[in-house]
């Protein structure tokens, strides 16, 4: 019988790898932070084991006797500071994988979660893609800014390679796209009153209430399901060849616009077709009014003076500032922008990978219903509470 690790294993995605393995037969090993909520993995029936990445002397029993490591464990989290971020990201997966080394060296495979967003938001210009503009494995432009997330795990992803080819860790890199799907959220950082999906799908809704939009947006965000990750994470582990690679982990992915329109049909809004220039025609106009460093410095003036009015009223601010205008400097500095973007699956497709969902549209029915029944979705979407309250809290 395989014997696994998983890392993080009480969040979001950890938390569904376990079960998956459960399911496939694995004898499972579970370890995440010794405040975290375990009630969820003991009814499975999983070996529980609490360590702490930054804490080197927690890691040695966790990491022996197992074949198979699965590490989703990161701080992510859009209110934390780069010095945070830095401590869990960057240090924990150095102790991580020096415990593996000196404490299980004949471990068979690692498998590290990292994340598209160490690409880059110039990902979408079409200048940095090839004529399809597909985004590839293959895409070397790495420029993930100055985000305390994309660039710590963008070192993070260094550092396992580093590890791969000067020690011989057996690793595989997964990046992924934005993870969606019902699913509980994780109370250790801080206390979540929704989860990020959720949080998505009322911006759907907020935008959609405004009665019109543009079905010619053909924008694509990089998404996955949940029980895909998982799905992928495992499969490509029990897959030789794929030691040593990156693999994409994203769906088929779908438009702004479909994605806008289905969450309308779903809440019953009754959503008008819009003309509008597509983004390819718009953008390079634009852009010549939003180069240089004055659109992100007044950004990040008029959002620091939002962010102090809400946190003097008690209100918890999602993003923090540095987020927001680190990637407002990226996207502002691009000349164009890739109409017919996709990130590209096929390499893990390619092995013989089949998702179980296609798209974030496949698997609206199931979260709605979830976020009705929480009281995560707005009961009056609009302009008003996408003003108030959209993505940032």
């Amino acid at each position: 019988m395989v014997k696994a690790l998983v890392t993080g294993a009480c969040g979001f995605v950890g938390s569904e790898v376990v079960r998956q393995l459960v399911e496939k037969g694995y004898k499972v090993r579970a370890t995440d932070l010794p405040q975290a909520d375990w009630s969820p993995l003991k009814k499975l029936g999983v070996e529980i084991r609490p360590a702490d990445l930054t804490k080197p002397e927690t890691l040695a029993e966790v990491v022996k006797g197992v074949d198979v490591i699965f590490n989703p464990a990161s701080l992510f989290n859009y209110s934390s500071p780069m010095d945070a971020m830095m401590k869990v990201n960057v240090d924990g997966i150095r102790n991580l994988c020096e415990a593996v080394l000196k404490h299980n060296p004949s471990l068979k495979v690692f498998v590290h979660w990292s994340t598209l967003e160490v690409v880059g938001y110039n990902m979408f210009d079409p200048k940095y893609l090839p004529p399809s503009q597909e985004l590839t494995e293959e895409y070397s432009n790495l420029t993930p800014g100055d985000s305390p997330y994309a660039k710590t795990k963008w070192l993070q992803e260094q550092e396992v390679w580093k590890y791969h080819r000067e020690r011989g860790l057996p690793v595989i890199v997964l990046r992924l796209g934005t993870v969606y799907g019902a699913g509980r959220t994780r109370k250790i950082i801080r206390e979540e009153k929704t989860s990020l999906t959720a949080k998505l799908i009322n911006l759907f809704a907020d935008v959609a209430a405004l009665g019109s939009f543009p079905k010619n947006i053909n924008w694509r965000w990089p998404l996955v399901h949940v029980q895909d990750v998982a799905g992928a994470a495992i499969f490509l582990s029990e897959k030789p060849e794929a030691i040593g690679q990156v693999f994409n982990i994203v769906d088929d992915g779908c438009t702004f616009s479909e994605m806008i329109f289905a969450v309308a049909e779903k809440l019953g809004i009754k959503l008008r077709p819009l003309e509008f220039p597509s983004l390819e025609d718009l953008w390079p106009p634009l852009s010549k009014y939003l180069r240089g460093d004055l659109p992100p410095k007044l950004l990040d003036t008029a959002y620091r003076t939002l962010v102090k009015e809400l946190e003097r009223g008690g209100r918890k601010v999602w993003m923090q500032p540095q987020y927001l205008v680190s990637y407002a400097k990226l996207i502002f500095g691009m000349e164009g922008w890739a109409n017919n973007f996709k990130a590209s699956n096929k390499k893990l497709k390619s092995l013989g990978y089949r998702f179980k969902y296609k798209n974030i549209i496949q698997a609206l029915d199931e979260m709605i219903e979830e976020f009705k029944r929480k009281g995560w979705l707005v009961q009056n979407p609009g302009l008003g509470h996408l003003l108030k309250e959209g993505l940032l809290y």
